[in-house]
C-alpha cells in the first residue's frame, strides 16, 4: 500500500528598506553628548534603532 502525502511551504520573507540619515546634529560633541539623528525609514520602536560611533 502506497500512500502520496503532499504539503505545500508557504515561505515569507520581508524586505525592510535601510535607513536613510538625513542629518546628524550636533556635528561635533564629546561623550556623553546627545545626538539628534533625523531621516526615514527607521524603526517606531526606538530600542530597536543601534547606532555605533567610531572615532
Amino acid at each position: 500500500v502506497f500512500r502520496y502525502i503532499s504539503s505545500i511551504l508557504f515561505l515569507i520573507s520581508f524586505i525592510f528598506p535601510q535607513p536613510i540619515i538625513d542629518s546628524i546634529e550636533p556635528a561635533f560633541g564629546g561623550i556623553g553628548s546627545t545626538i539628534t539623528i533625523r531621516g526615514n525609514n527607521f524603526s517606531y520602536n526606538a530600542i530597536e534603532n543601534i547606532v555605533f560611533f567610531n572615532g
